[in-house]
């Protein structure tokens, strides 16, 4: 019987941080800023074909079970739920703040509903954090395949849950709470994220991460045509032509893993990096004030070229004013992030 051994890899130095995963997380949360920016949809295409589906092959690199299923899920609901919880009520006061001052109803129980049910979208909860429950659970279902340590048995219910997440979503309209039709969607992305880190530590020739790229834009071309000009998006439940959405995820996600494993270290990118969880939570808030700023001082419409130079520079701001929050909040708010 072959045993997987995937579960516990020996992390270097630096407080067990693997760096070019830091530099990965980083690029990661920069595109996610960027699909909340107001780009063109062509651009956004391009980031929404593999920006999720990238953080999930992340976050399944260090799954483990080296703990027992009490310690992992204590650990999950710290690092994952809590900033959940804590974002939203957040963001749900901002948007309060915002309703009041443009006169507009406030209304704070049915959101709160959402919030608590983990419901993607409707009943007008927020739902912008969907992400994170939806990781807490992928994580949970990884933790207990992982201990079945056989590679056969493992592989054969990462392909069924896979299934049964893409039955559902081709039959069903609704979401499930907490994410869960997108947690079996994305388990495939934890695995092969697991995989990756055991077997390619050393990372990937140039002609392999050029052959990705190429596969990606492939695909993510044909899935936008077959979608008829609109774009994958995990948190909508669109994601088009499985084999096309699967196909580009996978290969876009790998591709920018593997040219990360080249690039060089960068302090800047490696302090985004470890602090994606703040960033997550709050760019946001400054996307939605730079959207009303921009409003405010420039009326009328933009070319597509402005649309672009304005959303980038929304982003740069949002990611300047992202150094100081982070730094804020793991000084005096830590236990936001699930450290006590």
């Amino acid at each position: 019987m072959k045993e997987i051994m995937l579960q516990n890899q020996t992390l270097p130095m630096n407080k067990s941080r693997v760096q070019w995963v830091d530099t990965a997380k980083a690029l990661a949360i920069i595109f996610v800023v960027m699909g909340h920016m107001g780009y063109s949809e062509e651009v956004r295409t391009l980031i929404y074909g593999f920006h999720m589906p990238l953080f999930f092959m992340l976050s399944g690199m260090f799954v483990s079970t080296k703990d027992n299923f009490h310690q992992f899920l204590l650990k999950k609901m710290k690092t994952l739920l809590v900033p959940y919880l804590c974002f939203n009520v957040i963001f749900l006061l901002f948007d309060c703040v915002i309703a009041l001052v443009s006169n507009h109803d406030v209304s704070i129980i049915k959101p709160m509903v959402g919030i608590m049910g983990g419901v993607r979208f409707g009943y007008e909860c927020l739902g912008k954090f969907w992400f994170l429950p939806c990781l807490f659970f992928a994580d949970l279902f990884m933790y207990g395949i992982l201990k079945l340590h056989n590679v056969c048995k493992i592989v054969t219910l990462i392909i069924l849950f896979t299934f049964l997440g893409i039955v559902y979503d081709f039959t069903f309209t609704s979401v499930l709470p907490y994410s869960i039709d997108m947690v079996l969607i994305s388990l495939s992305f934890l695995f092969i994220g697991k995989v990756y880190f055991a077997k390619f530590k050393a990372g990937l020739s140039t002609i392999w991460i050029v052959l990705l790229f190429v596969i990606y834009l492939i695909f993510t071309y044909l899935n936008y045509s077959y979608m008829g000009g609109r774009r994958v998006d995990m948190y909508e439940s669109e994601l088009g032509n499985y084999a096309y959405f699967y196909t580009a995820a996978i290969t876009g996600s790998l591709a920018i893993i593997a040219l990360i494993q080249k690039v060089k270290s960068n302090k800047l990118l490696q302090f985004l990096g470890r602090n994606t969880l703040v960033i997550y939570g709050l760019h946001m808030i400054v996307g939605v004030i730079l959207s009303y700023a921009v409003a405010f001082l420039f009326a009328g419409s933009f070319t597509e070229f402005q649309t672009c130079m304005v959303a980038t520079l929304k982003t740069l701001v949002t990611l300047i004013l992202m150094i100081p929050s982070c730094l804020i909040v793991n000084r005096y708010f830590p236990w936001m992030l699930g450290k006590w």
